[in-house]
């Protein structure tokens, strides 16, 4: 069953007619397609000057002949066609080009107020160029300006960066500067502190020179005054006043160091002589004290002086 003969029809309406393939004549070789009936074409002959495609009886207007034409037609049909632009305008048509030459004026006219216009413009243009040509030296001296401007500018940025670069030494300097400023108040400090112990240690001293008088003026007043009433009572004075000594210079750090009967220490202990012992036990020992030694936190404020027993 053909598409088009299904019961349902076409889809979208059946066409009117529909063309599978050529007729049989259009290829088959040899066929001509036969002439159609129409008005036989006469031999083109003389035209008069007036009215070149005059129609004389029994002839028809001449056309361009078709693809089917000869040499000849394609020739005087060509001659024909050129021949109304050379001959001489009829009487028909000298008012219709009267008429054109009428309207021409004007236009002429106008072309020529178009013109006179022009010649203001013109001035004007020579007028703007004669003050573009004034304005050169102006612009020569905005751009030397510019140009010195840009120069200061560069010398501005220079000078900048050399400032940065000193301001930034300066900070290192300063930097510097700061630590060693520290370390001089750190050394500074350390310096005032040991020279407030050394004055402290020499008035610690004299303190001591002070507490010895006071233990001689014991010893002297007992050998002296020993077995009366104001002897004794001179002695334990003379002991108390040297107690309260001792206890106001422990109050400010000052320890005694311990002598008699221990064994030589050359760090707290300062030899003044030989004493000979018979005892073995008491060699190299501190067998007497000639003064007594002080002590000042860890640093020996004053040796002892003592007396060194040797055996044998």
């Amino acid at each position: 069953m053909n598409y088009f003969d299904r019961p349902w029809g076409f889809p979208f309406g059946r066409p009117r007619q529909i063309r599978t393939q050529r007729p049989f004549q259009e290829v088959t070789p040899g066929w001509q397609r036969p002439q159609r009936p129409g008005p036989q074409r006469v031999a083109p002959g003389p035209v008069p000057p007036s009215r070149p495609f005059a129609a004389s009886a029994g002839s028809q207007p001449p056309r361009r002949p078709g693809n089917r034409g000869d040499l000849v037609d394609l020739l005087e049909f060509d001659r024909r066609r050129r021949e109304p632009a050379a001959r001489e305008p009829s009487t028909r048509e000298q008012p219709a080009r009267e008429r054109l030459d009428s309207r021409h004026t004007p236009a002429q006219t106008a072309r020529e107020h178009v013109d006179s216009r022009h010649t203001p413009a013109q001035t004007a243009r020579d007028q703007l160029d004669s003050r573009h040509g004034s304005a050169h030296p102006a612009r020569d001296q905005l751009e030397s300006r510019l140009a010195e401007m840009r120069a200061e500018l560069e010398a501005t940025r220079a000078e900048l960066a050399t400032a940065k670069l000193e301001a930034r030494e300066a900070a290192v300097r300063a930097h510097g500067a700061d630590d060693e400023l520290e370390r001089a108040k750190a050394r500074i400090e350390k310096e005032s502190k040991r020279q407030i112990e050394l004055r402290t240690q020499r008035l610690l001293l004299d303190f001591l020179e002070v507490l010895d008088d006071l233990e001689r003026a014991r010893a002297s007043a007992a050998k002296e005054g020993a077995g009366g009433d104001s002897g004794d009572a001179i002695v334990q004075g003379l002991e108390l006043v040297r107690k309260g000594f001792e206890l106001k210079l422990a109050g400010h750090g000052v320890e005694h160091v311990p002598a008699l009967g221990a064994a030589f220490d050359p760090s707290v202990h300062e030899a003044m002589g030989l004493v000979p012992v018979s005892d073995p036990a008491q060699n190299d020992t501190v067998v007497a004290v000639l003064s007594e030694g002080y002590r000042l936190g860890d640093e020996v404020l004053r040796p002892a002086r003592v007396m060194i027993g040797r055996h044998g």
